[in-house]
């Protein structure tokens, strides 16, 4: 039976540079050259609001912070403001603008 050392030792000559995070070095899996972990992945987190009249493509940003999201909805209700989603970008990987195109 391989002690814990050997079998640190083992993983570590197993797992290639590419089967790590690019931001912390933790093993995250086969083939993820040039990826990060879910814990170094930049992520935002984004509040839209559509006005009362409005289409739901017709949505506008009101804020990017989540901390005040509670205070940034309260305003844009007064606003006329009256359908918000609540929205997480991953930063890491570039946006696929083919898919909004039908």
């Amino acid at each position: 039976m391989k002690s814990l050392k050997q079998y640190n030792r083992d993983l570590k000559t197993a797992c290639s540079r590419s089967d790590r995070c690019a931001g912390c070095g933790t093993y995250i899996g086969m083939g993820t050259a040039d990826r990060k972990c879910e814990r170094c992945a930049p992520t935002e987190r984004v509040l839209y609001g559509t006005r009362k009249d409005n289409e739901d493509w017709q949505e506008e940003i009101i804020s990017t912070n989540p901390a005040v999201f509670d205070k940034a909805k309260a305003w844009a209700k007064e606003q006329g403001f009256d359908r918000f989603r609540i929205d997480e970008i991953d930063l890491s990987t570039p946006p696929d603008f083919t898919k909004a195109i039908q």
